[in-house]
């Protein structure tokens, strides 16, 4: 089993990726006994943050391409992970993966869809999955309209196209962006939800 502290883990890679705004932003949005789904979660920055901002009390679905053995440590017999590559079930893409510190661009073919893997209600969804979001918000059609939750995607300026896709996607269900975090962490609430 991999032992490593997770402050200085999370802290030392919120500081080189920029993700401490979305973090901080991120917050204001937690409550006790939420679902958050951690959509590209690699070894579960987010996932920990949101179990330790609450105390363990809440629920994570965590999904990943790959499963990272840091992942385990965070997760409890609530939480679930689900190896997977989401899409629309019919996707297949050359997308840029980053898999312990060895970037590159490879062809993946979606597995599932997010509305064959959840069937329960769900309060916020973050994805980064490096160019892949719109596909996977594609797959999570039923979700997203049944359960309305907080989106937190990333939203690079250079995937341009993918970019406006994703973003025009979702306001065509009825969200809107409420905030913009270090530039390109977009953060989406169905109309008329937010209070924060």
């Amino acid at each position: 089993m991999i032992k490593y502290n997770r402050e200085d883990f999370i802290n030392y890679h919120w500081d080189i990726l920029c993700e401490k705004e979305t973090a901080e932003k991120l917050n204001s949005y937690l409550s006790p006994g939420i679902t958050f789904v951690d959509i590209g979660c690699q070894k579960g920055m987010y996932s920990n943050y949101v179990k330790q901002k609450l105390n363990n009390d809440c629920r994570v679905i965590a999904i990943d391409a790959v499963e990272h053995p840091e992942i385990k440590n965070i997760l409890s017999e609530k939480d679930v992970f689900y190896q997977a590559i989401l899409g629309d079930k019919q996707t297949t893409k050359n997308v840029f993966y980053r898999c312990d510190n060895n970037p590159k661009y490879i062809e993946l073919k979606s597995t599932h869809a997010l509305d064959d893997l959840i069937d329960e209600q769900v309060d916020i969804i973050k994805l980064d999955c490096d160019g892949w979001e719109y596909e996977i918000l594609l797959g999570a059609s039923r979700v997203l309209q049944e359960s309305r939750p907080l989106i937190i995607v990333e939203n690079i300026p250079e995937w341009k196209t993918e970019g406006r896709c994703q973003i025009e996607f979702l306001i065509s269900l009825g969200y809107e962006v409420v905030h913009i975090a270090g530039g390109y962490n977009y953060f989406l609430q169905f109309k008329n939800t937010h209070d924060n």
